[in-house]
């Protein structure tokens, strides 16, 4: 499993992708508020890929409060689901791209399914948008 820290304001695209011929795959994630990490997650997603599934694409919205992506995949095998490896293969401040595979299938790659996440710079939320229960609007940092 990995972990990306997420300022509040930040959202991510994730585009998942496979190789051919590498197999079912399934990856999850799930989002938690930072210093909050045993309760519910504020947002879960997850899909299986491989076989004729290739390509998909998640839009993350922005939080109101700092959070903490919980990253995994696991693979199909004769005994339910395994674990995959996890290799980073690019780490900057607004991408990341983290590769996972079975590492107990010959010819397996590190990036058999290839997880890439797009970080938006935070936006500021003002103090009334957080406490008014309404909604975060999101006001561009640039901005008051």
């Amino acid at each position: 499993m990995h972990r990306l820290d997420l300022p509040a304001g930040s959202r991510i695209r994730l585009i998942a992708t496979a190789r051919v011929g590498t197999g079912l795959h399934q990856w999850d994630l799930r989002l938690l508020t930072v210093g909050d990490e045993g309760a519910v997650p504020r947002l879960t997603f997850g899909s299986r890929i491989g076989e004729r599934d290739l390509d998909q694409r998640v839009d993350i919205p922005a939080q109101d409060v700092d959070c903490r992506v919980e990253i995994r995949s696991r693979h199909a095998g004769r005994d339910g689901w395994g674990d995959d490896r996890c290799t980073i293969q690019e780490d900057t401040p607004d991408e990341l791209r983290i590769g996972f595979c079975n590492a107990a299938k010959p010819g397996s790659r590190p990036d058999d399914v290839l997880l890439s996440f797009a970080i938006g710079a935070p936006r500021r939320f003002s103090k009334t948008e957080r406490d008014d229960g309404q909604g975060p609007e999101a006001i561009q940092s640039g901005g008051a």
